[in-house]
């Protein structure tokens, strides 16, 4: 039996194929709002003036970032390679994809972390969960949020690390993986190197998820002290640039389009 029905709505010019349910994003689009402008404001700039950019999207949900930069880029011959580990949120992905003639996309169901094999995730219902996106493949993260609590089935999905991928090199990453950021750094390094340190995107939760923070502080030590990113924190969003391929100045322009 159908629980809920799907249509597609449109935001920023674009089509979304999205459900009827309560999940926050899908809630967003609906209404016709851009997701995250100024998110997608920062990684334009970061690939201004680069011809045939590759963007790489780690947790791409639905395509709220994707589906927009797919476009943007599509005339200058720019592709995205998206990695959604959610099997119905990667089936939906994939329709926004085709809904938007974005055949320079690349939508893979896979978790990228910092080993190669399998994960068992929740199976979540995409008309009636409140937050698709704010599911982390982590149990012990899953438990200290709490949300989700009575798990009725899960899925094996298989993991990568974005070194053990065949990926070309990149201009532009963006990391949405809800408390594995370090997980996909680390087991990306040697890949992220020989694509010259490109700038990258990524969310760090605040103090409240108080079991975190030592986590987010050994992130921020990685990509500054090994890697070399300076970082800039605007709200929950960091943003890196290597201190040998600084794109723009980030300052000034969330100061400008905030």
């Amino acid at each position: 039996m159908v629980k809920g029905k799907m249509k597609i709505y449109q935001s920023g010019g674009l089509d979304y194929l999205l459900t009827d349910g309560p999940d926050f994003i899908s809630n967003h689009l609906r209404q016709g709002r851009i997701w995250e402008e100024l998110t997608l404001n920062i990684s334009k700039a970061l690939i201004k003036d680069i011809k045939e950019p590759v963007l790489v999207d780690i947790g791409a949900n639905l395509g709220a970032w994707s589906v927009p930069m797919g476009y943007h880029i599509h005339p200058i011959g720019g592709t995205i390679h998206a990695f959604e580990p959610q099997r119905p949120v990667f089936y939906q992905l994939c329709a926004n994809y085709i809904c938007n003639n974005l055949t320079n996309c690349y939508a893979n169901n896979l978790a990228i972390g910092d080993f190669t094999g399998f994960i068992d995730i929740p199976l979540l219902d995409i008309f009636e969960c409140k937050n698709l996106g704010a599911l982390s493949i982590s149990e012990k993260i899953r438990k200290e949020q709490g949300w989700i609590t009575n798990v009725s089935q899960t899925e094996r999905v298989r993991i990568s690390s974005l070194d053990d991928l065949q990926l070309p090199t990149a201009h532009l990453i963006k990391v949405d993986v809800e408390g594995l950021e370090f997980e996909v750094f680390k087991g990306g390094k040697n890949w992220l190197k020989q694509s010259g340190n490109p700038p990258i995107l990524f969310e760090v939760w605040g103090d409240y998820m108080a079991n975190m923070i030592p986590t987010r502080q050994k992130l921020m030590h990685f990509l500054q002290n090994e890697m070399g990113y300076e970082l800039f924190q605007y709200g929950e969003l960091c943003i890196g640039q290597h201190q040998n391929n600084q794109k723009i100045n980030i300052g000034a322009l969330i100061g400008q389009t905030a």
